[in-house]
């Protein structure tokens, strides 16, 4: 009967201290002040990536770059300005464990698009072609 309540005690004590991550994004431009650069702004846009887990196994796990990538796609973007990202949580317990667990990331933020360079090699040899 000890061994029995030396094993639970051990499985117990290895569930509350287990815990797992997971990469939360990989951002290629990030910043806190305000730049002048030649962008075309669009409207205020809303991507959300959703993922889930049944009796805490990760069944479909969702990022940040996904709700990102969402967000941009709806007006061809190229990158986000003023940008705001949250998450939210819900499950469905049955005491322990947790049968389903909802997660999603919403990403919202003003499109922008990079407006191309003018090479001046290539703007040079455009006006000898018009001639």
């Amino acid at each position: 009967m000890k061994n029995l309540a030396h094993l639970l005690q051990c499985l117990l004590i290895g569930v509350t201290v287990s815990s797992c991550g997971t990469p939360l994004a990989t951002l290629h431009l990030v910043g806190t002040k305000e730049i002048d650069s030649s962008f075309e702004t669009g409207p205020r846009v809303v991507g959300e990536d959703c993922g889930y887990s049944i009796v805490y196994v990760p069944v479909r796990v969702a990022t940040v770059d996904k709700a990102i990538e969402n967000a941009l796609q709806k007006e061809n973007g190229d990158l986000l300005l003023d940008v705001r990202a949250s998450q939210t949580f819900w499950g469905i317990p049955a005491v322990f464990p947790a049968l389903y667990l909802n997660m999603c990331y919403q990403v919202s933020g003003r499109v922008a698009k990079v407006k191309p360079k003018m090479d001046p090699a290539s703007s040079h040899e455009n006006k000898h072609s018009q001639r």
